[in-house]
């Protein structure tokens, strides 16, 4: 016998059970997540069948260039990458699908390129994102 408290309980289970399990509206469209320099150290949240644009830009000084190399993901059973790019000007860019549920990151570094005669900077300059996949 189902009691009046049963049925509320598995109502309320009920409800929020597909937030829980990555579940969205029937017929949602993937969301598209743009990230940039600016996004280093965030954490975002996605779903499965979301997709991921990075995009950096590199930075033109008198003597020297800093360029970008194309984020890695740290899960591609996670995030999965489908595209990437390197222009010749340093500018870099990928597009990662979310396929997976879970944690992963995605992670980058700009580099300096100096003319001839002149030296960069000791520094390695990183960029990361979390991504918890819902």
């Amino acid at each position: 016998m189902i009691t009046t408290v049963s049925r509320i309980t598995a109502a309320a289970l009920l409800a929020i059970a597909p937030p829980l399990l990555g579940a969205g509206p029937a017929g949602a469209d993937p969301a598209v997540i743009g990230l940039q320099t600016g996004d280093d150290g965030r954490t975002i949240m996605v779903s499965p069948g979301d997709e991921i644009h990075v995009r950096f830009f590199a930075r033109k000084r008198e003597h020297d260039l800093w360029t970008w190399d194309i984020p890695v993901s740290s899960r591609p059973d996670v995030l999965y990458q489908t595209h990437s790019a390197t222009e010749s000007n340093g500018d870099s860019s990928a597009t990662y699908r979310v396929v997976g549920t879970g944690l992963g990151d995605l992670t980058a570094h700009r580099r300096c390129g100096v003319d001839e005669g002149y030296t960069c900077p000791p520094v390695n300059l990183p960029w990361k994102v979390l991504v918890f996949v819902r």
